[in-house]
């Protein structure tokens, strides 16, 4: 019983995880596609993939040193500093979790995809 419960801790402390509004939301794996989309639960059970894209909102749009540090590339900008980046493949969760910890940066978390349910 110890043991399953040292492994839950660690698997929590170094399972992947986003933040959202300020909590540490974790993921629990859950499948591949083929195209290499990684599907998690979530602890609402709700199921969401992650491809290589994240939306982070900036507070200044000084943001070129962190493009080049994280290897981002720019696909969409909105207004007031929000972007859509493209990040290199299977790094969205680490990249948009290290982005989220710069102070330049209001949020930052994977661009999601949401299944769809029939009512």
């Amino acid at each position: 019983m110890k043991f399953l419960m040292i492994i839950f801790s660690f698997s929590f402390l170094f399972g992947e995880y986003f933040y959202n509004n300020g909590k540490k939301i974790e993921l629990i794996p859950d499948s591949v596609s083929r195209s290499g989309i990684k599907y998690y639960k979530l602890p609402n059970n709700e199921t969401v993939g992650v491809s290589n894209y994240i939306l982070v909102k900036f507070k200044t749009n000084n943001i070129d040193n962190i493009l080049k540090q994280y290897n981002l590339i720019i696909i969409k900008q909105y207004r007031n500093n929000l972007f859509l980046l493209k990040t290199p493949i299977n790094e969205a969760i680490t990249i948009s979790n290290n982005l989220y910890q710069l102070e330049n940066v209001i949020f930052a978390h994977p661009d999601f995809i949401h299944t769809l349910h029939k009512r």
